[in-house]
């Protein structure tokens, strides 16, 4: 009976052993499955990123292609478009659809660059998205001259036209509005505020180089070189 008793311990006891060394095993195998499959879903969302990007910026050619009917002009605006991405709190989405805009109000290719950064200081300074200031400016410039809205419009951002203008023309805040309200206040003269409001010595002066100076600025910069390398390597494909 004690002989009995002992091989039956015996094989309790190798049963154990088989038990634990295939739970062992099973956790290893586990463990490289893991691995394994998070190692094929990054690279999975690495590829779906690249593709992604790398549409995003062939839709962006396309359509300056399309606007400017010159594939040399479209590249070049293109690349200035991404430059400027890459320097300015926005995003190339924001730039390019800021161009897209400009091109449509009738600005020309070789205006738009200097416009946006203008617009971008603008918009920087005031909170606003650079595609309001776009729009705001854009339509004003296609009508050829400011109404009352337009300057309700401006002063309701914080942008202090009428200050500016005030200054140009030599008046009091109050003869603005009688200007503009007699139709003396064109585009041109709305156009020279702008240039003065972010020149040297501007409120607006270089607000966005200084913005991309802050943590969100240098988060939304690097977010441009990261699509800007994916870019790449996806025209090398």
């Amino acid at each position: 009976q004690i002989n009995r008793i002992e091989q039956r311990l015996n094989g309790f006891s190798q049963n154990i052993q088989k038990t634990g060394s295939d739970i062992d095993n099973l956790f290893k195998q586990a463990a490289v499955s893991a691995a394994s499959f998070f190692s094929i879903q990054a690279a999975s969302n690495f590829v779906s990123s690249l593709v992604q990007v790398r549409g995003e910026f062939q839709q962006i050619e396309v359509a300056f292609t399309t606007m400017l009917r010159s594939k040399s002009a479209a590249d070049k605006l293109m690349a200035e478009a991404v430059q400027l991405a890459a320097i300015t709190p926005f995003t190339l989405q924001d730039v390019a659809s800021g161009a897209k805009q400009l091109l449509a109000y009738g600005f020309a290719a070789k205006d738009v660059t200097s416009t946006l950064t203008m617009l971008g200081n603008v918009a920087a300074g005031v909170g606003a998205t650079l595609n309001d200031i776009v729009y705001l400016y854009g339509t004003l410039q296609t009508q050829g001259r400011a109404y009352t809205r337009d300057i309700i419009q401006f002063t309701t951002r914080g942008i202090p036209i009428v200050d500016q203008l005030a200054k140009q023309f030599g008046v009091t805040k109050d003869q603005v509005n009688t200007l503009v309200e007699a139709g003396k206040v064109g585009f041109p003269e709305v156009q020279k505020a702008f240039q003065s409001l972010t020149g040297a010595g501007g409120i607006f002066f270089n607000l966005m180089q200084e913005q991309s100076k802050t943590l969100t600025g240098q988060l939304s910069n690097l977010q441009d070189a990261w699509s800007r390398m994916l870019n790449d390597l996806g025209k090398s494909k």
